[in-house]
């Protein structure tokens, strides 16, 4: 008898995936994606309909990650019609003007990413656990065998998931539908909305949030950014990724709820190396700083002295001279239990201060990474 948990392809058949759009309600909540990513719009351009762009589809390259363009032989923990989807929103119409701003934050990708960018999206192509979180991995990097084996189980039911999304919609890839487009990561095949990475990256990062709550920050920062890079690279739109982002919810929400899960989470959980022997991510390069800036909202202290801080500091930051005698008293009668990010001006100050802290039981405590220097040759502002 086969295995219950097979699935033959043909349940996702063109019948079953109209059956599946059809009994999906869908509302349209992408009209703040570029503002969420900090992305302004230059003018809009005619579009090109979605009938023209369908035509060259052909044309486009397999993509690494295929695992997003078509139905997995097997289910782990979830079938795609178990993940609640009601709140899910529709892709933005051709024509309409969030479209038009998506194209726009594409453009406007194309002429400001560096090649550093490029390369790092490259190196995410397959959207596997260690492409995302190698860098941060409380498992310690390479992950052990059967660490990578749930997380693998967790991607392959993400990608089906996906995968009918992406039929329902159909939405082109940005490139087949303005040639003035070159994507850095390549003409990746398969459809636009959502993201397959995004939602990947969203279900890891919260996975991992779950089992060390102490560096969510960081597992969140690094998955809006493996997100944000399908955008850098060219082939994803901002409302992809953020459909991704809200798939990825669903996902991980209806994962919380699934026996066999729980127990490999368990698993996970045993795999944990000790927040001794784990290199804590507490320096984090600008990009990574503004992320988790802008989403945990962390008290920003600068501490360099006052004359440093009156010549160009971050917006919102407080000072704190770390050549004050009585700095580290100050240190001791902040709340160890909220969040902060501080920088100097190269991060030697700031690396220094780290480790006053943690000594002082701060557990969410980040430097900048190369201080405020890096922040503005990154070209984030500063003011005065």
């Amino acid at each position: 008898m086969k295995n219950k948990t097979t699935i033959n392809r043909c349940l996702l058949s063109s019948a079953f995936l109209l059956f599946i759009a059809a009994a999906i309600p869908a509302g349209l909540a992408a009209a703040t994606a570029l503002g969420q990513l900090g992305l302004s719009a230059p003018p809009a351009v005619p579009p090109v309909t979605l009938s023209e762009a369908v035509r060259v589809l052909p044309q486009a390259q397999a993509a690494p990650a295929d695992i997003f363009n078509k139905p997995a032989d097997k289910i782990y923990y979830l079938s795609p019609w178990q993940v609640d989807l009601t709140q899910f929103p529709q892709a933005p119409a051709a024509g309409s003007a969030v479209d038009n701003e998506d194209l726009a934050a594409v453009r406007r990708w194309q002429v400001e990413r560096t090649e550093a960018q490029c390369a790092a999206a490259n190196a995410q192509s397959n959207a596997t656990y260690d492409d995302f979180f190698g860098e941060v991995s409380p498992f310690g990097n390479p992950a052990p065998a059967e660490v990578e084996k749930i997380f693998d189980k967790v991607r392959t039911d993400a990608g089906s998931i996906v995968y009918v999304q992406k039929e329902k919609y159909k939405r082109p890839r940005p490139f087949l539908r303005d040639t003035s487009l070159t994507p850095c990561l390549g003409r990746e095949s398969g459809y636009s909305y959502p993201s397959g990475h995004a939602a990947t990256a969203r279900v890891f990062g919260l996975i991992l949030s779950a089992l060390v709550p102490a560096d969510s920050g960081i597992f969140m920062s690094y998955a809006y950014q493996g997100a944000l890079n399908r955008v850098i690279g060219g082939v994803h739109h901002p409302s992809d990724i953020a459909a991704g982002k809200d798939l990825g919810d669903a996902i991980y929400k209806a994962l919380k709820q699934n026996s066999k899960f729980k127990t490999d989470l368990d698993t996970l959980r045993r795999n944990l190396k000790p927040a001794a022997q784990r290199e804590l991510a507490v320096h984090l390069p600008p990009v990574q700083a503004l992320n988790w800036l802008e989403q945990e909202k962390p008290l920003l202290l600068d501490i360099r002295t006052p004359d440093e801080y009156a010549q160009g500091h971050l917006k919102d930051s407080v000072v704190m001279d770390f050549y004050a005698p009585d700095f580290a008293e100050k240190l001791g009668q902040l709340d160890k239990t909220a969040k902060y990010l501080i920088y100097c001006r190269t991060g030697r100050r700031s690396g220094k201060a780290l480790e006053t802290m943690q000594q002082l039981g701060f557990t969410q405590a980040h430097d900048i990474e190369g201080g405020i220097t890096a922040w503005a040759a990154a070209g984030y502002p500063v003011i005065k």
